[in-house]
């Protein structure tokens, strides 16, 4: 055991193949909620033509593709130079991070001009909503 106070990490450390393991069921798990949330998102922003539905989608994978560009980048450089991949395996993990986040930019440029064309198909507002043409005598 590495450290005392670490105990719970050792057969994590010991053991990579179980810490390949967690890591990939922890990335499904994620991938499976974000998809379940995902669908309904997309499908309600599209028959109701609500760009606002589209907006958390927007803004969360934004989050994503940059924390998944710089932890990508980091982490195939950071275990190429402590040896733990070779320099071969060390480049496909930065050719697979910066194609999965192409191919997360494409989406998302996808989203975001279908955000833009419902926000233009909107009818112009003018700063009034329904309550603001109510009189003191009606009853709500």
């Amino acid at each position: 055991m590495w450290c005392d106070y670490c105990h719970w990490y050792s057969p994590i450390r010991s053991n990579s193949t179980a810490l390949v393991t967690y890591c990939l069921t922890g990335g499904i798990i994620g991938l499976v909620v974000m998809i379940s949330v995902t669908i309904p998102l997309l499908i309600a922003a599209s028959k109701n033509s609500r760009p606002g539905l589209l907006l958390p989608w927007l803004i969360f994978n934004f989050v994503t593709v940059s924390l998944g560009i710089g932890l990508g980048l980091f982490a195939s450089i950071y275990f190429m130079k402590k040896k733990w991949i070779q320099v071969e395996g060390g480049s496909v993990s930065l050719a697979v991070t910066l194609l999965g986040s192409g191919l997360h930019i494409y989406f998302w440029l996808v989203i975001y001009s279908y955000y833009k064309q419902l926000k233009e198909q909107l009818p112009p507002t003018t700063g009034q909503n329904k309550y603001s043409q109510l009189d003191s005598s009606d009853k709500v």
